[in-house]
């Protein structure tokens, strides 16, 4: 990966540039976010005068910083104001900041997210749904995490084993014998 890399790198000198611009931005963002609220810094941005397009690219990387000094309420607040400006942030930056409430054991927060994200048109993936419904099995409504998967197969997303894994688990924290089975055989005829 890193020839693959470097022969990029090679055939275009701009790459490594860019890289280093990404980065030096999300160093100088980590330093604003200890000083400054994100209406502080979303409002100084929007009035700032821009160049075309990259306001999507600020939310992102503001996003990924505040995901990364874990701050999902801070986290949260972005992506509400984004979506308040009509927009909402990537998928990648979304999935990430799914991934971090999860691991914070913010399970209802996610789905709040998820809903709201859903709801704005975004078209959520695999992973999101993973995510959700990963936080409606540690919930204990694992019907809901049915209903999901059901959900994501009626939008043409397929089950991945770890949507398998996670009802399956949830099944067998149940206590429901049997339903283990039939939900692993139903993974292998579908995967």
């Amino acid at each position: 990966m890193e020839q693959t890399y470097l022969a990029e790198e090679e055939s275009n000198p701009g790459l490594k540039h860019q890289e280093s611009r990404t980065e030096t931005t999300k160093r100088r963002l980590k330093a604003l976010i200890a000083h400054h609220s994100v209406l502080q810094l979303f409002d100084a941005f929007s009035h700032s005068s821009p160049p075309p397009n990259t306001k999507p690219a600020f939310t992102d990387a503001l996003l990924t910083v505040y995901v990364e000094a874990r701050l999902p309420s801070e986290a949260a607040e972005l992506c509400s104001l984004v979506r308040s400006d009509g927009n909402f942030v990537s998928l990648s930056a979304f999935n990430v900041f799914l991934e971090s409430l999860v691991n914070a054991n913010q399970f209802d927060k996610t789905l709040k997210i998820f809903y709201e994200a859903v709801d704005c048109g975004v078209r959520v993936d695999k992973f999101s749904y993973g995510k959700v419904i990963q936080s409606v099995v540690k919930l204990g409504d694992l019907e809901k995490g049915f209903e999901l998967m059901n959900g994501m197969k009626k939008c043409g997303i397929r089950a991945n084993g770890f949507v398998y894994n996670v009802l399956i688990g949830g099944l067998c924290k149940e206590g429901r014998v049997g339903m283990p089975r039939s939900c692993s055989m139903k993974c292998r005829t579908e995967m």
